[in-house]
């Protein structure tokens, strides 16, 4: 599963704040006040949406926009903790 690398980009804000996303699933977006806080909130949002991939498998799955997603999903679901999510993404 570690083929399945995850990404995000951020940006650091005026007010010094940070935004960022997850490349490979773009609806994951997060801001907080440093780079580290960034990552945990980018995997705490992926956790979040893993899940409610897995509740709803088939429609999710089976959408175009959302199939591709399945392997990270399963991959952040074998994960044991938020740390170790967090540890999965590559800046």
């Amino acid at each position: 599963m570690s083929v399945y690398e995850l990404t995000f980009e951020y940006e650091q804000d005026e007010d010094g704040r940070y935004a960022g996303s997850i490349e490979q699933i773009e609806d994951i977006i997060g801001d907080a006040l440093t780079h580290d806080e960034l990552r945990f909130e980018l995997a705490r949002h992926l956790v979040e949406y893993a899940i409610e991939y897995e509740d709803n498998y088939l429609r999710y799955y089976n959408t175009p926009n959302r199939h591709k997603h399945a392997p990270y999903v399963l991959r952040v679901l074998l994960e044991d903790d938020i740390k170790a999510v967090a540890r999965m993404f590559h800046a």
